[in-house]
């Protein structure tokens, strides 16, 4: 949504919200999954976004995939300005190997293949490193995520390849761990400063190809980021994310809100419900911590 209001940028906010849906959702991959039965013209399906300030945005999906915007009268996009800082999405996957066929696929053929989420980080990650003053708790995270492996991305620009530095090695970039240049990723957001106070970075299974020393060196590490003003939101299934986060709120007495999709029992009936805990006071009550109580009781029955 940065791309609103963006230099010349003339789309309004459902514009840009609509392009955006249509290239993370793909919207005609999308109708082959939605649309179990033979398509009708009349065939229709409509959703809507709304604002914080409570507008809506409508919009409709035929059975031919095309996606259009159902109300035209924006008075809202009018008075938005525009969002001085940038925003990203970090996969479960790491994208470095596979950064040459994201760009091409889309920039080149104009192809669906990798959403949108995966098409604007590969763009960003090409962005050179700006020299400069970083801010004291970015430099400090940038320290903690190259303490983990001690290693980081490099990109040559003469032969656009990605490689692992390591010391004075360098490395193939499909020869480096999974994790490696999962954490290179985010170092070299930071690097290049396109990620910085008032960002928002989205975390999907951050524990994902990390050892749990490592998970609980780069819960550190967003801890550090946190404090010059990025926000994170992560969606995890590790226990290590959860109680690390729950130490690092009680230490330093801070909010830490935790989501959890929950499904409870009414008159019989499964009712799925989203619950709001802060680990600043403990840990939360959801699955994860269920199972992992469970278990250790289950080595308590096997000891006694």
């Amino acid at each position: 949504m940065e791309s609103f209001k963006k230099g010349k940028n003339i789309e309004s906010l459902a514009e840009v919200l609509k392009r955006k849906l249509y290239w993370t959702f793909q919207s005609e991959p999308l109708m082959n999954i939605i649309s179990r039965k033979p398509r009708k013209s009349d065939q229709v399906m409509r959703f809507s976004c709304t604002t914080v300030s409570g507008e809506r945005m409508e919009f409709a999906l035929d059975y031919r995939g095309r996606l259009t915007i159902e109300n035209k009268d924006e008075p809202y996009s009018r008075a938005l300005t525009e969002r001085k800082a940038n925003s990203v999405f970090l996969p479960a996957k790491e994208v470095l190997t596979s950064h040459p066929i994201i760009v091409s696929s889309r920039e080149d053929e104009g192809q669906f293949g990798f959403d949108d989420t995966y098409y604007d980080l590969a763009k960003v990650l090409l962005r050179p490193s700006t020299k400069g003053k970083s801010f004291t708790n970015m430099a400090k995270a940038r320290g903690l995520i190259n303490e983990i492996f001690d290693a980081k991305a490099v990109y040559d620009t003469d032969n656009k390849k990605w490689f692992i530095q390591k010391g004075k090695e360098q490395f193939d970039v499909n020869e480096a761990s999974e994790g490696v240049k999962k954490l290179s990723i985010l170092d070299i957001l930071l690097g290049n400063k396109y990620i910085g106070p008032g960002s928002i970075i989205f975390v999907d299974e951050p524990e994902s190809a990390l050892h749990p020393s490592a998970i609980s060196q780069f819960m550190d590490a967003i801890f550090q980021m946190s404090k010059d003003g990025i926000q994170f939101i992560m969606a995890t299934h590790s226990y290590f994310v959860v109680k690390k986060l729950a130490n690092i709120a009680r230490r330093h007495e801070i909010d830490i809100p935790v989501f959890s999709h929950q499904t409870e029992e009414e008159d019989d009936t499964s009712v799925p419900r989203w619950i709001i805990e802060n680990m600043r006071y403990g840990l939360p009550d959801n699955p994860i911590m269920r199972e992992s109580v469970a278990m250790y009781k289950e080595d308590l029955q096997r000891l006694f």
